[in-house]
């Protein structure tokens, strides 16, 4: 379960988006509505843990300011719509980045066959299993 409270969140000390809050269960989707510059963008950033926030962020009972960068990442992704570097990488290979965080031996070892099916049953369930190569 993901629970924001009363968040405030921005950039540079300025906040942005004022006193957010929503809860989330486990198999929910949620989706953050708004024109450009309203603040979504912000909102997910605090909720990985990447931008400091005011009120509370509890994955799973536990404030994410408290949890461990590993721990948290491997909970919760964030993947912004733009890079200015150029990413050769398919849908499939960006997926897997998710699983990183639970190989063993670390990011520069192999996948195992469980990473693989998790990646594929992912790619299914959001149905872009067809664009996977791109």
């Amino acid at each position: 379960m993901l629970k924001v409270k009363n968040v405030s969140c921005g950039y540079n000390g300025e906040d942005v988006v004022f006193d957010i809050s929503f809860d989330m269960q486990a198999g929910q989707s949620l989706c953050l509505i708004g024109p450009n510059g309203c603040g979504k963008t912000t909102v997910l950033k605090a909720v990985a843990g990447l931008l400091p926030f005011k009120g509370e962020i509890l994955l799973e009972g536990h404030p994410i300011q408290q949890m461990k960068r590993k721990e948290l990442a491997t909970k919760i992704a964030y993947m912004g719509q733009f890079s200015s570097i150029y990413f050769s990488y398919s849908v499939y290979d960006t997926v897997m980045m998710g699983r990183y965080s639970r190989i063993k031996s670390g990011a520069f070892s192999q996948p195992s066959d469980l990473d693989h099916r998790i990646v594929e049953e992912s790619l299914k369930r959001t149905g872009i299993l067809d664009i996977a190569k791109r």
